[in-house]
Formats: structure tokens, C-alpha cells, sequence
């Protein structure tokens, strides 16, 4: 029994550090940038090499009572083209449960406060992107202690 309790672990603790550099840009529909000028973005990452991107006017549609998850455009037998391209572009840099094959968005996770405003399909939203060695940052969806007024629109991710 012994032997089972004092096993030596192979793994290499993760170092974990503090954010340097951090990012913001009103991108004004982030797929239609990813999907016509994904070289731009993969340039400005390499070169100023951000810990932290913060996207607003993201023009997503969020999952279904879900404010973290971006919409697949599949909702109760329709289906929404548009949204479509858009979640599988997003999911091209930003797989779930594997890394991206893009080799400068690899280095990120994402985190997403959409629009849950049942008039507008794909209103403004908000993404936090933040490199993966960092310390993992708390987040919230809203400014004080009234969640309800300040989520609909997606427009505040507090990290």
C-alpha cells in the first residue's frame, strides 16, 4: 500500500504569471475579422505578443441562456446561416476541448459576454482573450450587484 501512496507524479507544475501587456480594439463584428483579416491579427499578436485582448463590439449571438457560449445557429429546427459561419470560424481559433491549430491563438483562451437581447440577433458583445501561462483571472458580467441590468447586451466582462 505504501508503495501506491509515496508514487513519485511526472508532471511539471505550470508556472503561472501576471498579465504585461494588454490590449483593447473596437473590432465591430469579430468573425467578419477573422474571416477577412485573420492575417492582420495573426501579425499584430506576433509582434506586440499581447498577455491580454480585449474585443468589443463582438456581434455575436450568444447560446441560448447561456451569456459564455456563442450561439451554433442551430435553435429548435432552423437554422441560422450566418450564425453558422460564424461559431464554426470562432471555433477554428478557439476549439473546446483541443488547442488550436492556428499557432498564435493557440497561446489564448477565450471568454465571451454576448448579447442575450431576444430583439437584436447579433448586438454588440464583448471577448476577453488572455494567454494561457497567466494566473486564471476571476471574471464577472457586471458592474455592481444588479446582474440582470447590466447583461443583456453582453457589453461588460470585469476581470
Amino acid at each position: 500500500m505504501d508503495k501506491f501512496l509515496k508514487k513519485k507524479r511526472k508532471t511539471t507544475p505550470t508556472i503561472r504569471r501576471e498579465p504585461l501587456i494588454i490590449c483593447s480594439h473596437n473590432v465591430n463584428g469579430f468573425s467578419k475579422r477573422i474571416t477577412n483579416d485573420i492575417d492582420s491579427y495573426r501579425q499584430f499578436l506576433k509582434e506586440h505578443n499581447p498577455d491580454v485582448v480585449l474585443l468589443q463590439e463582438a456581434k455575436l449571438k450568444c447560446e441560448e441562456g447561456r451569456q459564455g457560449n456563442v450561439h451554433p445557429g442551430y435553435s429548435k429546427g432552423k437554422v441560422d446561416k450566418a450564425q453558422v459561419e460564424k461559431y464554426n470560424a470562432l471555433l477554428k481559433l478557439f476549439p473546446k476541448n483541443f488547442d488550436s491549430k492556428e499557432e498564435v491563438f493557440k497561446e489564448y483562451n477565450a471568454t465571451y459576454s454576448l448579447s442575450r437581447d431576444s430583439n437584436n440577433k447579433a448586438y454588440a458583445g464583448t471577448i476577453c482573450l488572455y494567454k494561457k501561462d497567466l494566473y486564471r483571472p476571476m471574471f464577472r458580467f457586471w458592474l455592481d450587484g444588479e446582474e440582470e441590468r447590466h447583461d443583456e447586451h453582453g457589453r461588460i466582462i470585469v476581470v
